[in-house]
């Protein structure tokens, strides 16, 4: 099977990308993979990442005036073999250059299918909601009604995506993680009077709930609650976000919150392996890498329902989970402080179990070749 997958790649910075590397990995064992990135050049990066030459890279210029005018003939002029694809698998929504390419392979009649990761999500939409709808009504939404399925990564999803497009057909397949080795790797904190808990993404204020969780901060050191730390591991890519860190993170916070910065690779897996939980407060997500990441290493969480991974936390009895709003994480997070080492290691086996019998990047490669075929009906 010839599969060419599309999306807006940029490496450290994005979760569809994190998303990508395993997966495409997998992938191209089976099947001859073709691959572009909108963000040009940033396709090539991820290609070498991958350190596979199986999958076909491709260079192209997007000129609007020339993908706008005749789709079609843009593709058949930048991707000469595009009629010997069977399926477009594009990564993400809200990307005018991928809506026009959706128009073309309409006029070929190759399939589409399209994988939001989390951005049509209610509370994704409702962030910027003029600009989404008027995105939606005058150019997305033909996109994504046209798209042969959309990709859902959990049953929260699915519902979310239906509310807004109710013929849409679904199909649901979660995100993997790498499982680093079948016997549980989980530390609890090298700080044997400070419970450590760690916060892994960009440090993006809005969309990860981070001033939701300053908030719970306050609530609890209102209430006397002491012996806790909070490690913010990411980048800040955004100015408002350093501002608002500037302006909210005074001495006392300073006491149980740390801007950290980024992490990767050893550091980054030296971090959760020494932290006591992980916690994820986001308004809205499709299904977070970091958690599924640290569940893999048997880390409990502590998640909001914006997550996405409400039903995997409560069907693997991996975490705690806490509704959107400060009190209720507040609550979560001293319900994690009262907890005694065996609970916490318990809970972190928990997760680490899950992961390797339901999110092994060769399992869900596996899922997505089925349903490939389904498509085609192979």
């Amino acid at each position: 099977m010839k599969i060419l997958h599309v999306a807006p790649i940029k490496l450290r910075a994005s979760g569809p990308t994190s998303v990508l590397i395993p997966l495409l990995k997998e992938l191209c064992q089976g099947h001859d993979i073709g691959l572009i990135s909108t963000n040009e050049a940033q396709g090539e990066l991820l290609v070498e990442k991958i350190n596979n030459n199986k999958i076909k890279c491709y260079n192209v210029s997007f000129e609007k005036t020339k993908i706008s005018t005749n789709p079609k003939k843009w593709l058949e002029e930048n991707i000469p073999d595009i009629q010997e694809y069977d399926l477009v698998h594009f990564h993400g929504v809200f990307q005018i250059k991928q809506s026009l390419m959706a128009r073309g392979l309409k006029k070929i009649g190759i399939p589409y299918i399209i994988s939001p990761h989390g951005n049509l999500m209610k509370e994704a939409l409702k962030h910027k909601k003029i600009k989404k709808k008027l995105g939606i009504f005058f150019l997305l939404g033909r996109y994504i009604r046209e798209a042969n399925f959309i990709h859902a990564l959990a049953k929260e999803e699915e519902e979310n995506i239906l509310d807004n497009f109710p013929n849409a057909r679904i199909f649901n397949i979660p995100n993997g993680t790498e499982i680093i080795s079948n016997e549980i790797k989980a530390e609890l904190s090298n700080q044997k009077d400070v419970f450590n808990i760690v916060f892994l993404g960009r440090l993006d204020v809005h969309h990860k709930g981070l001033d939701i969780l300053i908030e719970a901060v306050k609530i609890l050191i209102g209430k006397n609650v002491k012996d806790f730390k909070i490690q913010l591991v990411g980048p800040i890519n955004r100015e408002e976000d350093k501002r608002y860190f500037q302006k909210n993170l005074d001495s006392s916070l300073q006491e149980h919150i740390q801007l950290v910065g980024p992490k990767y690779g050893s550091e980054k897996e030296d971090i959760l392996s020494h932290c006591d939980f992980v916690i994820h407060t986001s308004r809205y997500e499709g299904m977070p890498m970091s958690i599924l990441e640290s569940m893999g290493m048997g880390k409990p969480v502590i998640v909001t329902n914006g997550t996405n991974m409400t039903q995997i936390i409560e069907q693997s009895k991996g975490g705690i989970i806490s509704q959107r709003d400060p009190e209720d994480v507040a609550v979560a997070i001293e319900k994690a402080l009262k907890m005694d080492k065996k609970e916490i290691k318990l809970m972190g086996e928990n997760s680490k179990n899950w992961c390797f019998s339901y999110h092994k990047w060769k399992g869900i490669s596996d899922d997505y070749t089925v349903f490939y075929n389904h498509l085609l009906k192979v």
